[in-house]
């Protein structure tokens, strides 16, 4: 072994055993306000049950009766099945705290190796100082932590994400089709677990074959998309035999529902801050289907075109990216906690305040990175290996930021986008410092010789 590749395991290892520590000791410390399992929570969790207990995929919460009917849980397909599976790995006759320990624990094991690839996703980009930097935010990063707590998406989507950028970083060396294929199969797991990005491998597909406009680029994209209907198919083909319809767009309208007021205020009212739809008494209207809610964003942007332009442009991606969660108890929590280390120990407090310091600067520098990442400089900066990673990275923040814009623009759905943020940040700023110090370089070099005139 190298001394470079010692030293970067060794780093490698310390930021490991940070991140781990951080995400233990959170989950452990962390007392989230009863009930646990409420909302979103609740459904994931009853999804799992319904199918581990009862074969059923339902989000039906009589299924935890003991007296339920088999016959009277019937399925439905409102969430995608890729976390629910995931859950169902720790269902058994425990009792459901058990259980919930199981899979918080599992999370916090996730969350940190979600550290590990991205630190090797970074190497493939950035020099050592820079990729540990890179990794140290996400060791650090509250949001990634706290969200181990809880029986949400964030974890699990996050890691799959991270995992098909590491996929990409390693295999751009050697593209084929069978990579590509991997890479698609790896989407399909995100997309299963949280279905916004169904999108994006269309996306990515076009991407690749417009940057290697030829047989194998062509063989590439379609790769990318066969990997990913292999993966997706069966969820289809259920819901067709099922429920005879592909998917349930109930998520889909509400995505778009809840994305129409500005400022997250009903009518600019403080007091629905966070649930406008709540208090709007058409919202049962508007939200009947996805026609519904494009008619009546067309309609506000007639009646008032400058606040909604505003909100849509301007608020909604400063929204997506904010610290605070605007649902729930705001700050890092999305579900109110009554104890948790960020409170009173003073690693965690700093580090906090660190981050909170520096979150805005980041989200900064990561968007300038998506622009900087496809300017001709980045390909003489980065190399042709490394050069996609950036791309793809650039694409995903460019994709997800677009599609909060459409719709709903919670500051939660970013934080599984943290890892990418982060490189991102930290390649613009070691982009920028490079070029500095070859201006300088030239700028002492031209003293010089007129120095020697």
């Amino acid at each position: 072994m190298t001394w470079r590749k010692y030293t970067s395991t060794c780093i490698l290892c310390m930021l490991l055993a940070v991140g781990f520590y951080l995400r233990n000791e959170s989950l452990w410390q962390t007392v989230v306000v009863h009930p646990a399992i409420r909302a979103d929570a609740r459904d994931y969790f009853m999804y799992a049950y319904n199918w581990y207990h009862h074969g059923v995929y339902s989000k039906d919460p009589r299924g935890l009766s003991e007296a339920a009917e088999i016959d009277g849980i019937l399925p439905d397909a409102v969430r995608t099945p890729g976390y629910p599976l995931f859950l169902t790995l720790f269902m058994g006759s425990q009792p459901i705290a058990v259980i919930l320990v199981h899979i918080l624990s599992a999370q916090v094991l996730i969350s940190t190796l979600t550290v590990a690839l991205a630190y090797s996703m970074y190497r493939r980009f950035l020099h050592l100082f820079w990729t540990a930097s890179a990794a140290l935010l996400t060791a650090l990063s509250p949001h990634l932590i706290v969200v181990n707590s809880y029986v949400l998406t964030e974890t699990l989507f996050c890691f799959f994400l991270v995992a098909a950028a590491w996929w990409m970083s390693v295999t751009s060396s050697r593209v084929s089709w069978k990579a590509t294929g991997v890479l698609g199969a790896l989407l399909a797991a995100a997309y299963l677990i949280r279905p916004s990005l169904q999108y994006f491998p269309l996306l990515l597909a076009l991407s690749f074959y417009a940057a290697t406009p030829n047989r194998q680029g062509a063989k590439g994209a379609v790769a990318i998309l066969l990997g990913f209907m292999l993966f997706v198919a069966p969820w289809f083909v259920r819901n067709l035999t099922t429920l005879h319809q592909l998917s349930d767009d109930t998520l889909r309208v509400g995505f778009l529902h809840h994305g129409i007021y500005p400022d997250f205020m009903y009518d600019h009212q403080s007091e629905t801050y966070g649930y406008p739809y709540k208090y709007d008494p058409r919202s049962s209207e508007i939200g009947r289907s996805t026609g519904t809610v494009v008619a009546e964003i067309v309609e506000q942007f007639r009646n008032a075109p400058a606040e909604l332009s505003i909100w849509f442009f301007l608020k909604k991606p400063v929204a997506f990216w904010s610290w605070d969660m605007v649902q729930g108890q705001g700050d890092v929590f999305i579900y109110a906690v009554s104890r948790t280390p960020y409170y009173d120990q003073p690693i965690f407090v700093q580090s906090h305040r660190l981050m909170r310091f520096l979150h805005y600067p980041l989200v900064c520098l990561g968007m300038l990175g998506c622009i900087l990442a496809w300017l001709p400089a980045a390909t003489r900066e980065l190399g042709p290996e490394a050069l996609p990673v950036a791309k793809f990275i650039s694409l995903l923040l460019i994709y997800f930021t677009g599609l909060h814009v459409v719709g709903a623009p919670f500051p939660r759905y970013s934080i599984p986008l943290r890892p990418f943020i982060y490189g991102m940040a930290i390649f613009s700023a070691a982009f920028l410092w490079s070029h500095v110090r070859h201006l300088v370089h030239l700028w002492s070099t031209k003293a010089r010789a007129r120095g020697d005139e």
